[in-house]
């Protein structure tokens, strides 16, 4: 951690964040993940709709399983879209902020 002279700006950001006045690099591990997670959720649209076109063209008799894959793949683009929703909105924040 290095120790350097912050802007008001970022003073100000971090008094919101609760963080101190030590500038930290970001967690590579993090990004790592989140970018993981985008790839995992791909993986899982493209095997529900493949399953689902494999049940509509007479190649599987799972629509149980297919329908479940739906729901699944479903339920993680809500919750990404929830999150991107939650970044955007407190970008917005921080550009609203007043120095």
């Amino acid at each position: 951690m290095v120790l350097t002279s912050l802007s008001p700006v970022e003073l100000k950001v971090n008094q919101a964040l609760g963080e101190t006045g030590v500038k930290q690099n970001a967690n590579p591990a993090m990004f790592e993940q989140i970018l993981d997670s985008f790839s995992a959720m791909e993986k899982t649209q493209v095997a529900a709709k493949t399953e689902m076109a494999d049940v509509l063209m007479g190649r599987s008799e799972n629509s149980h399983g297919a329908l479940i894959a739906l729901q699944e793949a479903e339920l993680q683009m809500s919750f990404a879209a929830s999150v991107r929703d939650k970044v955007v909105q407190g970008v917005n924040q921080l550009f609203n902020m007043q120095i």
